[in-house]
C-alpha cells in the first residue's frame, strides 16, 4: 500500500521542476485536503467492512490492539532486558572472580 502511494506521489511530481514542487505539495497536502483524504477512507471502510457485516472489523481492533500494546511496552521490555543482561555479566564477573580466588588458595 506504501509502495503504491509513493508510485504514484512520483509519477504526480516526475514532470515538475524543482520550483513547482513545494506550492505542490503545499496544494495537495493541505489541511482540508487531507481530511478529505481521511473521510474518504473512513467512508470506504465503513462501506467494505462494516457495512457488509463482515468479522473483519473485531479482528482488526484485536490485532491493531495487540499491536499497539506491544509497541508501548517495547520501552519497558528493553530496560528489563538491559538491566537482566548487565545483572548476569556482573555475576558472571563475580562468579568468575571467586573461582580464581579459590583456585589460588588451593594452589598454596
Amino acid at each position: 500500500m506504501a509502495m503504491t502511494w509513493m508510485r504514484r506521489f512520483y509519477s504526480k511530481i516526475k514532470g515538475k521542476k524543482v520550483k513547482e514542487l513545494p506550492a505542490y505539495i503545499k496544494s495537495t497536502y493541505s489541511m482540508e485536503s487531507v481530511k478529505t483524504y481521511v473521510m474518504k477512507g473512513l467512508d470506504n471502510y465503513n462501506d467494505k467492512y462494516i457495512q457488509t457485516s463482515s468479522v473483519d472489523p473485531l479482528l482488526h481492533i484485536c490485532f491493531g490492539g495487540m499491536a499497539f500494546s506491544y509497541l508501548l511496552a517495547i520501552p519497558h521490555e528493553k530496560c528489563f532486558f538491559e538491566e537482566k543482561s548487565s545483572m548476569l555479566r556482573r555475576n558472571l564477573f563475580r562468579s568468575l572472580e571467586m573461582i580464581f580466588r579459590y583456585s589460588k588458595v588451593r594452589s598454596f
